[in-house]
């Protein structure tokens, strides 16, 4: 089908343009289930979600790894890169908790 064609082309060019502004490596889609899940560097593991949103909100590619690494080390608490880079820019997000966790993280705590 076409249409499928056309998103898949869309996908591996956003792919393909996430991979250059992060200096990271794509191995391919998991599963080879392309727009799913991306793996880069055989370290890094992005949804088609958090790739658009990347390159859509012009977000440092810097950020994204960082939140990923946080998302990595922290496993029992897990925050969407949307999130996570409202309180990078110091926009208001409404869980203390997590706001706290976040805030003390990025301090090095």
């Amino acid at each position: 089908m076409k249409i499928i064609k056309n998103y898949e082309k869309a996908c591996n060019e956003l792919v393909k343009r996430f991979e250059d502004e992060a200096s990271l490596e794509f191995d391919g889609w998991i599963g080879d289930r392309i727009g799913d899940i991306a793996s880069f560097s055989c370290i890094y593991f992005f949804s088609m979600t958090d790739i658009k949103f990347a390159i859509e909100n012009d977000i440092n590619p810097g950020w994204v790894l960082h939140w990923h690494d946080y998302n990595t080390e922290r496993g029992k608490f897990s925050i969407d890169l949307s999130s996570y880079c409202r309180l990078r820019k110091g926009q208001n997000v409404t869980d203390k908790h997590f706001t706290k966790l976040l805030n003390d993280f990025l301090r090095g705590s």
